[in-house]
Formats: C-alpha cells, structure tokens, sequence
C-alpha cells in the first residue's frame, strides 16, 4: 500500500515544475499518527464521507495553523 501511495505521489508530481519533499515528525502530523494509532487497533474500515471523530480536532487544529501562517 504504501508502495502504492508513493507512486500516486510520484506521479502527480511530474505535473508540477518544482517539488519539495520534507519529513515531517510526529508533532507536526498528528492527524497521520492518529489515524495509524486508530488503524493499529481497530478493524479494517472506511471513511468516505466523515473523518473519524478522534481525528477531528486534530484537523481542526491543521486548519487554523494554516490560516494562521
């Protein structure tokens, strides 16, 4: 899957004249870890047109630090 992931991202990229890629720590991608941490302990699911309400906060807090910058 990841492998997956990382071609999509590959790809899309060749669209684009310049691209950055920057790792990213737990801190300032909690949203990722959270959803890993949920993934690791639930079953197999789908989330289509609601985010999970753990992560919801978490992309609120994203939002307005973007809005914010």
């Amino acid at each position: 899957m990841a492998c997956a992931i990382s071609d999509d991202c590959y790809f899309m990229s060749l669209e684009f004249n310049h691209v950055m890629y920057e790792h990213r720590n737990r801190e300032n991608n909690m949203v990722a870890h959270e959803l890993a941490r949920i993934a690791s302990f639930s079953p197999p699911s789908i989330w289509l047109e609601s985010p999970p309400v753990e992560v919801i906060p978490l992309l609120l807090n994203d939002t307005t630090f973007l809005t914010i910058e």
